[in-house]
């Protein structure tokens, strides 16, 4: 690990995506952790790539792990998606929301869990099993932070920061 490389990776602006290979492990070494820690402390905007079983999530969850959310110093919020397990329709109704008969089944409003990790964190797992059509929403999520819910039309803000993780060559 070039831990001279992921330091100054850390310090980049808010708006930036950050691609960090993961190795084959259980665990993240003390040069990964380090990175991870600087990765929560800046902000940024992470996407981690690496193959199927080399420690994504792991170094996910040490990014995100201790993130304060308030003036209070308490835990910021947190909320996780498998992309990949969730059937395409739905999808956008689980990122963002929807409103009451939306579509069929929607017996009431749905806050989504962009919502939910507002001021927070939202890890995406399997981003690149996203698709097409959900695609330019989360770009304007993460360029503007904003998004609308299924069947709405006023666009809503979210503070959400995104980490995202994926096996594919995007």
């Amino acid at each position: 690990v070039d831990t001279e490389l992921l330091a100054w990776l850390a310090r980049l602006p808010m708006q930036c995506v950050v691609v960090l290979h993961a190795n084959h492990a259980r665990e993240i070494d003390a040069g990964v952790a380090a990175a991870c820690a600087g990765l929560r402390a800046s902000g940024a905007t992470v996407l981690i790539t690496g193959e199927t079983g080399t420690g994504k999530e792991l170094v996910a969850a040490a990014i995100v792990a201790g993130s304060l959310g308030g003036d209070d110093g308490s835990e910021a919020a947190h909320s996780e998606l498998n992309v990949a397990a969730v059937p395409e329709p739905l999808v956008e109704s689980e990122l963002f929301g929807h409103r009451r008969g939306a579509f069929t089944g929607a017996t009431s409003d749905r806050r989504g869990l962009i919502r939910t990790a507002d001021g927070g964190c939202i890890f995406l797992d399997e981003v690149g099993d996203l698709p097409k059509e959900s695609q330019g929403k989360l770009l304007r999520l993460l360029e503007e932070h904003e998004y609308v819910r299924v069947g709405d039309t006023e666009p809503r803000r979210s503070e959400a920061r995104v980490i995202a993780a994926t096996h594919r060559d995007l």
